[in-house]
């Protein structure tokens, strides 16, 4: 958790500048010095903060950190200093932690750490694993997947590396240890099932490696299906999971495995399920929503629109402000360029401009209206959850609209938003 987290900037107090995660990227997520220091330098981020202006001051390490991270400092929003430097998981929009999330990240950045050697195992790919979670069946054959891809079944084979079990050959067939792959695949009297079920499928034993190459193999083949693929997998994945419990009820009752009843069953499950993938993939044709307009606000309100553009690669962006009357004449705007690290901090950073301005134009009955619902939602939300990146900006917002007699925050579409949007976009064009 401690790699994966990274620290909000309030105050910058707590954190150190070369060793703690504070920035907002993915891959760089602290600066690192591209020469040999000599001389004393900064320590916290608190030293790279101009609280009078309330901006980055980087004059200090300028000469030392790479320019593209200069950006990055430089596109954190600094907002109100007195508030302390939060501890946030930046892979959850709203910036706390979870199993899932943890365990993505996990999978995605300590795969050395976690991947056992090549002798032992070799890797599953992912487009495996995304045509098995993309599966529209009952969890339990998901999980029941998982666990045959994993090696993680209680096969004969694996109980007596466990040193459970005596014996790992197969109970039924007597000839082979008993795998995942030959306890689903290859035992005899799994044939009869595979070639019972509606794909008439003969198993060539000589090309079964293991159980992921078969399964692999078999999503591929899925093509030929034109277009009832996913019916199909959803046939295959009932087909196992029915084979292994048959096996498990064997054993457990002393007798031998009835592969016409296994038949029978996973024809069954497979007839429920099949309407529900369809009613899933086909969803019915909505109407188009009428051409949404601009409207003028009621008296005596000021209808505040504000918009943000951003660009990925450069992280410049620009915001955009209009203020109109109940009559639709234009009061005020403003254009303005920002560096921010993502597009729904630049739209925030629009709706702060824009009250701003309608503050300086004394305009005290407002409406602001933006097509960001993340930013909308948060204003209306008491509880401050949404986006982790977006809270020192909203916190901001929300002490300036103390100011305001009333306030009424809207969303609308972008097409209603033309005149916002043409002005951020022409302050991000001039960058």
């Amino acid at each position: 958790m401690s790699d994966g987290a990274i620290w909000q900037i309030g105050n910058g107090m707590k954190v150190k500048i070369w060793s703690d995660n504070w920035l907002h990227h993915k891959t760089t997520l602290r600066p690192k010095p591209t020469i040999t220091v000599s001389g004393p330098i900064p320590t916290l981020v608190n030293d790279l903060i101009d609280r009078d202006l309330r901006e980055w001051n980087l004059a200090s390490i300028s000469n030392v950190i790479d320019p593209v991270v200069t950006n990055l400092i430089r596109a954190i929003p600094l907002r109100n200093l007195t508030r302390e430097d939060t501890l946030i998981w930046p892979w959850n929009n709203d910036g706390m932690f979870c199993v899932r999330s943890g365990y993505h990240w996990a999978m995605e950045n300590l795969e050395a750490v976690c991947s056992v050697p090549e002798h032992h195992s070799h890797q599953v790919e992912k487009k495996l694993w995304k045509s098995i979670w993309n599966m529209k069946v009952i969890p339990k054959i998901k999980l029941f997947f998982w666990r045959a891809l994993t090696n993680s079944l209680p096969t004969l084979r694996n109980l007596f590396h466990r040193r459970i079990r005596a014996n790992p050959v197969c109970s039924f067939c007597n000839s082979s240890d008993e795998s995942a792959e030959h306890a689903i695949l290859l035992c005899p009297w799994t044939a009869c099932v595979w070639f019972g079920i509606p794909l008439n499928y003969c198993v060539n034993a000589q090309s079964v490696t293991s159980f992921d190459r078969w399964l692999q193999g078999v999503t591929a083949c899925l093509a030929l299906f034109e277009g009832r693929n996913k019916e199909v997998l959803v046939l295959v994945g009932i087909t196992c999971w029915e084979i292994w419990k048959e096996r498990c009820s064997a054993l457990f009752e002393g007798r031998s495995p009835y592969p016409y009843s296994v038949i029978r069953r996973a024809i069954s499950l497979w007839g429920e399920m099949c309407p529900t993938l369809e009613a899933i993939t086909c969803p019915a044709p909505s109407a188009s929503p009428p051409h949404a307009l601009w409207k003028a606000p009621p008296q005596p309100y000021v209808k505040v629109n504000v918009d943000g553009a951003w660009h990925k690669n450069s992280m410049q962006g620009g915001v955009g402000c209009c203020l109109r009357d109940s009559e639709g004449r234009m009061l005020a705007g403003l254009s303005k360029a920002c560096l921010r690290n993502s597009a729904v901090e630049v739209e925030a950073e629009a709706v702060l401009k824009g009250l701003l301005l309608a503050k300086e134009e004394n305009c005290q009955k407002i409406i602001l209206e933006s097509d960001s619902m993340d930013v909308i939602s948060c204003m209306r939300n008491e509880n401050l959850r949404g986006n982790w990146r977006i809270i020192p900006l909203i916190l901001e917002i929300r002490r300036l609209s103390s100011w305001f007699i009333s306030i009424k925050w809207e969303w609308i579409s972008r097409q209603a938003n033309q005149a916002a949007h043409a002005a951020a976009t022409l302050s991000n064009m001039r960058v």
